[in-house]
């Protein structure tokens, strides 16, 4: 998808998970999320496992520059366990493929070039 628009910015999805290093440290010309200098007040939902001394230091904070990474998916109306959240992602995302499917299975049966070309497959 191209949106037309440049970009300043880049983050290697949680390196010290991954591959224990942030494989965009050597690259210069973006803002590497992760450079130590940006990182110095960083707090994360990762996992929705932020410290309690993480929130408070982040709520009380006296500093000129924060950074926050917020995942929207893990944060619930009702209190629930972490698995619960992620039981629910992967049921939505299942659901929202099994309609995409069908859409797709809807638009290829209106196409008289997909039905010509089933019937020559069937007599293969």
């Amino acid at each position: 998808m191209n949106l037309n628009r440049k970009v300043f910015s880049i983050a290697c999805h949680n390196p010290t998970i991954t591959t224990g290093e942030d494989t965009f440290k050597n690259i210069t010309e973006y803002i590497n999320a992760y450079n130590p200098k940006l990182c110095e007040n960083y707090v994360s939902d990762s996992c929705r496992a932020c410290y309690l001394e993480d929130l408070s230091r982040l709520l009380n904070f006296n500093y000129k520059k924060v950074q926050l990474l917020i995942h929207p998916f893990l944060w619930t109306e009702d209190v629930c366990k972490r698995e619960v959240v992620l039981e629910r992602l992967f049921r939505d995302i299942e659901n929202r493929n099994r309609d995409y499917r069908l859409k797709w299975l809807e638009v290829w049966h209106k196409n008289p070039k997909v039905k010509d070309y089933d019937k020559l497959v069937e007599t293969i």
